[in-house]
Order: structure tokens, then sequence, then C-alpha cells
């Protein structure tokens, strides 16, 4: 779009433009969002803290889109700016609130179906020279998570004072499901797959914040959009989704594992997400002064406290009446 590539050159050089520009509500992120309207063009523009990050999302978009997931197109980039396409503002968690049961179980059965589509592609792929495949969801990357939470969560916004016992609890227990996780990491995950990061758009299922992708688990991502914070889906629904994905998994050659198994890896999936997330939840709140993830962290801590067993229980009831 010549146009997207003229207004970007104006923002890269701090020039005047006839653009009717909104920023957008971004999430947890360093990148900044603009609603665009230029000579009747709309578009959205996206700002990096460095040219680094423009370059590392076109690239992502590049292999996101190979691997059969729907993602905005990118118009034009100069500098730290990305035009790109308006996928409008209706986020999966937004689309679900006003819907039944029925029409929930239809729209998830479609999102597992395109993370299944990009799983079975992922598989398939020979040729790997970008570094997401190279980077996992090992040891240090998963102990790192954990220990952030501790840090930005538990003692940083609730303010807990760990006994020495309970402090190695947490790390024996951490670590348990840290080495489950990283002794085989099978998929690239998108990494954060859940309902804000998938935009509903003109029956389009379109994926968004995918550019810290790296491989792991291939529950990783199926996990993370179950029992995401953001939207309160009944237990009942979660283990329907969870059934389908394993039974249509099995079918797309991806099955590496027994029911039983699925069953333990998922729950460990599912467990280390939700502790991640409170550790950005804590940092945001407690280090930048953002208040936005506080409402969630309660249903997470309630999601967390179905999933784990003693001895993690007793301590993570304890944090969770500080909320």
């Amino acid at each position: 779009m010549r146009r997207a590539e003229e207004l970007l050159l104006a923002l890269s050089l701090g020039k005047d433009h006839d653009a009717l520009i909104n920023p957008l509500q971004g999430d947890a992120s360093s990148r900044s969002y603009l609603h665009a309207r230029f000579n009747d063009e709309v578009m959205v523009v996206m700002k990096c803290p460095e040219t680094g990050s423009v370059d590392l999302f076109a690239e992502m978009t590049g292999i996101m889109r190979s691997l059969g997931a729907d993602t905005p197109t990118i118009y034009a980039r100069n500098g730290r700016y990305m035009a790109l396409e308006d996928c409008g503002d209706d986020l999966l968690q937004k689309y679900v609130s006003v819907m039944n049961d029925d029409a929930i179980s239809d729209i998830y059965q479609k999102v597992i179906d395109d993370l299944i589509r990009f799983q079975a592609q992922t598989k398939s792929l020979t040729k790997r020279e970008s570094d997401c495949f190279a980077l996992a969801l090992d040891i240090k990357k998963l102990s790192f998570e954990t220990s952030f939470t501790l840090e930005h969560f538990i003692e940083g916004f609730l303010r807990v004072t760990l006994t020495d016992s309970e402090r190695e609890t947490l790390d024996s227990e951490w670590t348990k499901v840290v080495h489950e996780l990283a002794l085989k990491v099978e998929t690239l995950c998108h990494r954060d797959f859940h309902s804000r990061n998938i935009l509903c758009h003109k029956g389009r299922r379109v994926w968004i914040d995918y550019q810290d992708a790296r491989m792991g688990r291939m529950t990783y991502d199926l996990a993370s959009l179950l029992e995401d914070p953001y939207v309160d889906l009944p237990v009942a629904l979660r283990e329907e989704f969870c059934e389908y994905y394993f039974i249509e998994a099995g079918k797309a050659g991806l099955a590496l594992w027994n029911r039983d198994e699925f069953g333990r890896l998922y729950r460990f999936s599912a467990m280390q997400r939700i502790y991640k997330a409170l550790g950005t939840f804590g940092y945001q709140a407690n280090s930048l002064n953002v208040n936005t993830y506080i409402p969630f962290m309660a249903p997470a801590m309630r999601t967390l406290l179905r999933l784990t067993t003693d001895p993690l229980t007793p301590l993570l009831e304890r944090f969770a009446s500080r909320l």
C-alpha cells in the first residue's frame, strides 16, 4: 500500500501528516498501537521500541502464515513503525462474552482446529532456519518464569514473606513441573495463546502477539487457551475441549501420548502457564503501576488451585487469601 508507506515515512521523520490517528489499548507489551485513517485507507500502526522488533515481527508473521495461522497482513514498515491490516477489535474474550455454551463450543472447536493445523504444519516442516525453532521452553526459560512469579507476584504484589521451608517446597514442586515440560519440545508454540490474542473478524480467527514464539510442548498452547483467566469457561466445557483436541490431534497424526499422559502434560502445562501469567500480572501492577490485570488474579488463582495437589495447595491457598 503506497499510502501506508507514505504515512510510515512521515511518522518516522516526525513530519506532519493528514492521518486521523487514535491510540489503541495494548496488552502487557512494550509496543504501542494506533488506529489510522489516511487518505481513506484504514490501518493499524504498530510502534516498536527498536527497529529490530519490527524486523522480528515481520519475520514471525511470515513464519506463522506459512504454518497456517491467520495473521494481519503487513502493508509496510519503516524504522520502528509497521502498518498492519485492521482486523477490528473483537477479541475472542469479548466475542464469547455474550454467547451461550453451544455457540462457545462452536467457536472454541474452530480455534482448536486452527491450533491442530498449525501444529501439524510445524511437524511436517523440514526447513527450520529461524531463531524461533532454536529457542525453546527449556529448563532455563521455564525456571526463569517461575522465579519471576515468586519475585513479582508472591513477594512483590502480595507482599508474602516465605519461610525457608515454604520456599523449598515451592522450588521443589515447580522444579518437577519444569523438568517434565522441558523433557521434549514437540512443536512451535505461540507462547501467549489466549482469548486476548485472537481477533474474531469477518469469520476469521486472527492470531496476534506471536513474536515471542518458540518450541515447546504440544499441550502448552492448548492449556493457555482453555485455562485462560480472561474467559470463565465452565470446567465441563474445558474438559470437552480437551477431549476434542485429543481426538482430533490423533486424527491429524499428532497423538504422542495415551490419555493419561496427555492429561498429566496438559495439567502441568496449565499450571505453569497460569503461574507465569500471575507473575506478569504482579509485575504490571507492582512495578509499572498498571492495574489492568488485577481483576484476573483471583480467577487465575482459583484455576491454579483446581489443578494443583499437595504440597503446593496449602501454599497457594495462603497466596489466594491475600487477594
